[in-house]
């Protein structure tokens, strides 16, 4: 038996791959149609012997048309973004939802220009304590507590704590403020900005017990890291006028209303500021005033005047 036959036999055996035959949908998404085969009729070779340059322009005219045919495929896949036919339709609300409302059409005499003003970049003063002997995660609490505070409510809060984890933070607040009034800093619009702690060491010793066993004992330090931003005039005055003005600023406050025998109108002109219930109002009286000026707005550019009816 010949080398052509056993070649014939072992590939007769060997089993076919049963995903040889299968059709699939899959098709190619680009495809470039190919140039026409030039055929040498008479109409072309007439043309080819008058002008030199007529095959080299035939190719070009060719490779154009291709190239409007490719282009012109691609704009018509779904998945192309510049083709306004396959552009998401927004749903719009129609005037019959509205039978009440007179719309008017919307004239501004000015243009109106929108300027980002670029954020004031914050001075920041900040306080390490180190050697803290005592446990992260006894630390951790008061830390994440005191984020955001004014200073004067972080200091009655540590100090009105009689454990040790509260008693070294206020330590360190009150190093950082000595330090900003040191520095020329305001202490009444200083706010807790940042409040790191993390493990500084850690040592180990004895503890002994009976018939001369012993022990070990593990004895941590930690470090904490406070940072402190003094809020602009600004900023303060925006805070109080939205009823969030600090409780201990509100008690200096008050304080000082006591020692300067303030009457009874100038305490009634700042009870927005002096007690809880004051300002509590003043945060329900800004919200009132913008949904009234928010309604006056849209009832001006819009015209729709069933709405305000609702409300009076």
């Amino acid at each position: 038996m010949n080398f052509i036959k056993l070649r014939t036999l072992f590939l007769n055996k060997v089993p076919k791959s049963s995903f040889a035959g299968i059709t699939t949908t899959h098709s190619k998404l680009i495809q470039q149609p190919k140039i026409n085969k030039r055929l040498y009729t008479r109409e072309y070779l007439e043309n080819y012997n008058t002008n030199p340059n007529f095959e080299a322009d035939r190719i070009k005219e060719e490779e154009a048309r291709l190239k409007k045919e490719h282009e012109k495929m691609l704009l018509a896949n779904v998945a192309h973004d510049k083709n306004p036919q396959n552009f998401i339709k927004v749903a719009q609300k129609s005037a019959a939802l509205l039978p009440e409302a007179k719309f008017q059409p919307l004239v501004v005499p000015t243009p109106l220009y929108s300027i980002v003003e670029p954020r004031k970049p914050k001075i920041l003063i900040q306080g390490v304590r180190r050697q803290v002997p005592c446990k992260l995660k006894k630390l951790l609490v008061p830390m994440s507590m005191i984020i955001g505070m004014h200073l004067y409510d972080a200091l009655a809060l540590m100090t009105g704590r009689h454990k040790k984890s509260y008693r070294y933070v206020a330590k360190t607040l009150q190093q950082v403020r000595n330090h900003a009034i040191n520095r020329g800093f305001d202490e009444a619009r200083l706010y807790v900005v940042e409040a790191l702690t993390g493990k500084h060491r850690r040592n180990f010793g004895l503890r002994f017990h009976g018939r001369g066993r012993s022990g070990r004992i593990k004895h941590d330090m930690c470090q904490l890291r406070i940072k402190l931003a003094e809020k602009s005039y600004e900023d303060l005055f925006k805070e109080m006028i939205r009823g969030k003005t600090p409780p201990m600023l509100a008690y200096s406050m008050r304080e000082r209303a006591l020692q300067t025998n303030a009457g009874y109108e100038e305490i009634r002109r700042k009870s927005w500021v002096l007690t809880a219930k004051g300002r509590q109002q003043q945060k329900l009286m800004l919200k009132r005033r913008v949904q009234l000026t928010y309604m006056e707005n849209l009832v001006g550019i819009r015209g729709i005047f069933f709405l305000t009816s609702q409300f009076k």
